[in-house]
């Protein structure tokens, strides 16, 4: 028997994949670099040192896998909230759910929200068919928090 949430599982083991294979691209390169001496040119007009980064090939790499590790993670959070909604419902599927991602309670008010001021479907509601305490918990989980 397969569990509801096998794809967000999946999502978060290649997402640890990716970490891995940033942490072993970078760990390479400062392995590489020990042994030489660094030459820093002090700014003509601040006299302070340039900031010493990654640059090439190696920069693009890991910028990356920075963004295919952070994407799995968030489609990981958008299939728990898609199941979610799903068991909250009874077995009925969801449409435009999504995990919010919000700074401040009233972004997550308007994207948690069923009904408008007006009384209205929320269009802008991403948690739809979710029973209070899953959204209390998503909420506890917000940045501004």
């Amino acid at each position: 028997m397969s569990t509801p949430l096998v794809g967000a599982y999946l999502r978060v083991a290649r997402a640890y994949e990716h970490f891995r294979d940033l942490d072993d691209l970078l760990n390479t390169f400062i392995v590489s670099r020990l042994n030489e001496a660094p030459v820093v040119d002090l700014d003509p007009q601040t006299f302070l040192p340039p900031v010493i980064g990654i640059t090439g090939a190696v920069t693009a790499m890991a910028g990356v896998l920075t963004g295919e590790l952070i994407q799995n993670l968030r489609v990981a959070l958008d299939y728990l909230v898609f199941e979610l909604a799903k068991f909250d419902s009874g077995g009925t599927e969801q449409d435009g759910t999504q995990f919010p991602i919000d700074d401040s309670c009233d972004y997550f008010t308007l994207h948690s929200t069923k009904f408008t001021k007006n009384g209205k479907l929320n269009p802008r509601n991403l948690l739809p068919g979710l029973s209070g305490p899953h959204i209390a918990a998503i909420k506890a989980l917000q940045p501004y928090k």
